[in-house]
């Protein structure tokens, strides 16, 4: 095989948030706030959500805790004028954030998306669940295969 692939670098998009009008960012982060299921957080330091702690602020950060609410909060985005980027950050392994930070809407996943639900021989998990967590359960649960993913973040 090659090399492997080099950490993502979660890169500042030029802040088309921060270029609207102060009012149209209110106005969207108000929009996001009434939202079911996702807990919005302005400036929030992005050194607290990754493994390295460094990087600067998340514009706009929301924590989404339901499929509603994911959906509804990308509509809204897409819906923006202009449109509001997007990036989903996982639990912060292998990634490095600007000291500037990012531009957008940084979107963390959790409640839902955290549960693991199995059956018989298999295994249903979230996007926030960690490969960690989903090899210890499935081992606890008698099944088998995933045990060599216990050692990735």
């Amino acid at each position: 095989m090659g090399a492997p692939p080099p950490l993502p670098l979660l890169t500042g998009i030029g802040s088309r948030l921060l270029q609207s009008p102060t009012s149209a960012r209110a106005g969207l982060r108000e929009r996001l706030e009434a939202l079911d299921g996702v807990r919005v957080l302005l400036d929030e330091p992005l050194s607290r959500h990754n493994t390295f702690r460094i990087g600067g602020p998340a514009e706009l950060m929301a924590r989404v805790s339901t499929l509603d609410g994911l959906s509804a909060l990308l509509r809204e985005a897409a819906h923006a004028e202009p449109v509001v980027q997007c990036q989903v950050l996982g639990l912060g392994s292998n990634v490095l954030i600007p000291d500037a930070g990012l531009s957008g809407i940084v979107i963390k996943l959790e409640g839902d998306f955290e549960r693991l639900e199995f059956g018989e021989e298999s295994v249903r998990a979230g996007a926030a669940v960690s490969l960690g967590q989903l090899a210890r359960r499935t081992a606890g649960q008698g099944l088998v295969g995933l045990e060599a993913l216990s050692g990735f973040p």
